[in-house]
């Protein structure tokens, strides 16, 4: 009998020594008579040093009072108690602890104590999770695998399907998807995911009013100290609908896309993944449209092509259109990013047309450099007429004082024949200064013009009027001019022009008093001003020659003038963007209509 008691004494020494929890025995006066390496350990003591303390030292001085007045008090009159309590270890640091005093039969305690830290920790960890997923948009759902009974959810999964927490709790997987008609279905199911620990299926759940949606589930198999299933649920209402617009899009676009001259057309979905190309542009690239067609979007093409475009494709998704200009596969091309969105304006896809202006852009740098090169020809004629304009104005001088003087010492002294050949020949110098101002005052048009800007032609043609009065009153013409707008000009060179225009209706009147009217109206961007009048009108043949330099139509004789006004009103004009035209017919008068910017405000 004595070997069995010492046995199970050293038995349950043992016992008490291998134990996960800490373990102490307190005689009645709370003096430890017995503590093991777990209970030693937690609070940073060897078991020696404990033999003979007094419990208070393991409790701050606020836990110590609590344990007197409350927990001890338990103990004595229902012989046990639980709960938690601070520990304080020998270096001044406390935990929390789950605490068991169970009173022996000599007042003395048997105290367990477990450090309950990282269960306190997980437990925390665990409440964020929940709050997390209770504001997720996903449903997440914790299963029994055997049952398939709904163990726990998040708000989501309760909101979505229409139920109150505890109504959904009391219900199992096959009450509320579609795919799993009875518990031998969940099985099956749960059977694949064993293997698998881890799948995505479709499905639909059924709401509470029975009307079923989508969903996209996440399923995951989890086997800790209860193994259950762990359901991540999205749903794909809207997923799917932009995917049926997408594919009728789809279907829209294709034929258009696979005949698109010198381009490509793709459509890609919000995943940036493209579900659409075509275009016969791919003849000139290393990409077919099978590389492209359902792949994302970074797949078919190399990285500089991808970075030019990423931000373009994206800006659609949000509703933005935008063009980008690189080049590819020794091709230079224009790529336009435009969205594509339902008839509530809702975007679901994007499109790209991409096109080949490879042939354009060389067309342009031949075009740009036709003109640089007419515009330095251009130059250098300007350049020309001046100087040879300006240096013909000295001899012209000479001939014209020597004619001057021989008609004043000697004209009497000439027969008719003489002084009519003096005559000629002072009227033939008189004729070239005046073709050789004209013509200077031609080349002058781009290089002496005033900057443009707001002009009012009432009071150019004012100013024209005055000039002119001599003539007019001359002619006894009538002239009725209407009000005049605003345009952008030169005011100086826009005076030149209608100067010319009215001298010329004046001019060629005919035998009747002239007869002049000058009217606008707007047309879009323009003025269009015109100056009409009851002359001797213009053979249609001849209606492109009157704007040639020098180009006359009749003889001085019958007609004065330098040939070159209207020419010098055509080029004015094309300075200023816009244009001059005639409509005309002999003797039915003529009307020159001449198209100028409007002024901006």
């Amino acid at each position: 009998m004595r070997y069995r008691a010492e046995l199970e004494s050293r038995r349950t020494y043992l016992a008490l020594e291998t134990a996960h929890e800490g373990i102490s025995l307190l005689n009645a006066d709370g003096n430890f008579t017995y503590v093991n390496r777990e209970y030693a350990d937690l609070y940073g003591y060897e078991p020696g040093e404990m033999i003979g303390n007094h419990w208070e030292s393991l409790y701050p001085a606020g836990e110590a009072d609590q344990v007197h007045e409350e927990i001890l008090p338990n103990v004595h009159e229902n012989g046990h108690w639980q709960g938690h309590t601070t520990g304080l270890r020998a270096d001044g640091t406390t935990f929390p602890e789950l605490h068991s005093l169970t009173e022996t039969d000599d007042g003395g305690l048997v105290c367990v104590v477990q450090d309950i830290s990282e269960r306190q920790e997980r437990e925390r960890e665990l409440e964020l999770f929940r709050r997390l997923l209770d504001h997720s948009n996903d449903s997440v759902l914790v299963i029994d695998p055997e049952t398939g009974a709904i163990r726990d959810v998040n708000d989501t999964a309760c909101r979505r399907r229409g139920y109150a927490r505890e109504e959904l709790l009391g219900l199992t997987v096959p009450d509320i998807d579609t795919e799993m008609a009875d518990r031998n279905a969940w099985q099956s199911h749960v059977a694949e995911l064993r293997a698998a620990g881890q799948l995505t299926v479709d499905s639909a759940h059924r709401r509470r009013d029975g009307s079923t949606f989508p969903v996209e589930i996440n399923v995951s198999y989890v086997d800790l100290e209860r193994d259950y299933v762990l359901a991540i649920a999205r749903d794909v209402t809207e997923r799917r609908n932009r995917q049926r617009r997408l594919r009728e899009s789809e279907q829209r676009y294709r034929t258009l896309a696979e005949h698109f001259p010198n381009g490509i057309v793709t459509l890609f979905d919000d995943d940036l993944e493209y579900t659409l190309a075509a275009g016969q542009g791919f003849a000139d690239i290393p990409v077919d449209p099978d590389d492209v067609e359902g792949h994302g979007f970074d797949e078919p093409w190399d990285e500089a092509t991808t970075a030019a475009l990423e931000p373009a494709v994206r800006a659609a998704l949000e509703g933005e259109t935008r063009s980008v200009d690189l080049e590819y596969a020794g091709r230079e091309w224009v790529v336009r990013t435009v969205p594509i969105a339902d008839e509530r304006g809702d975007i679901f896809a994007g499109m790209t047309v991409a096109q080949d202006i490879t042939e354009r852009k060389e067309y342009q740098r031949r075009l740009e450099e036709t003109i640089s090169r007419l515009e330095e020809s251009n130059e250098r004629l300007e350049q020309f007429a001046y100087a040879a304009s300006h240096d013909l104005q000295e001899p012209l001088r000479m001939v014209s004082s020597y004619l001057q003087l021989i008609a004043g010492r000697y004209e009497e002294s000439f027969d008719d024949d003489g002084r009519e050949f003096l005559a000629f020949a002072i009227d033939g110098a008189d004729r070239m200064r005046e073709m050789i101002d004209a013509l200077l005052e031609y080349s002058r048009v781009e290089t002496r013009g005033d900057p443009l800007e707001p002009v009012e032609l009432d009071a150019v043609v004012d100013d024209v009027r005055e000039d002119l009065r001599l003539q007019i009153d001359e002619s006894d013409a009538e002239i009725a001019v209407d009000s005049l707008p605003r345009v952008r000009g030169d005011a100086s060179q826009l005076r030149q022009v209608f100067q010319n225009l009215l001298s010329n209706a004046i001019e060629y009147s005919g035998d009747e008093p002239p007869r002049i009217d000058i009217t606008a109206r707007r047309d879009g961007a323009e003025w269009i001003v015109s100056v009409a009048d009851e002359g001797i009108g213009i053979d249609p043949a001849d209606q492109d020659r009157i704007f040639e330099v020098f180009n006359r139509l009749h003889s001085r004789e019958k007609y004065a003038g330098t040939g070159i006004g209207l020419a010098l009103c055509e080029r004015i004009l094309e300075r200023h963007g816009g244009e001059i035209r005639v409509d005309s017919a002999p003797g039915e008068g003529a009307t020159f209509s001449v198209a100028i910017p409007a002024a901006n405000g």
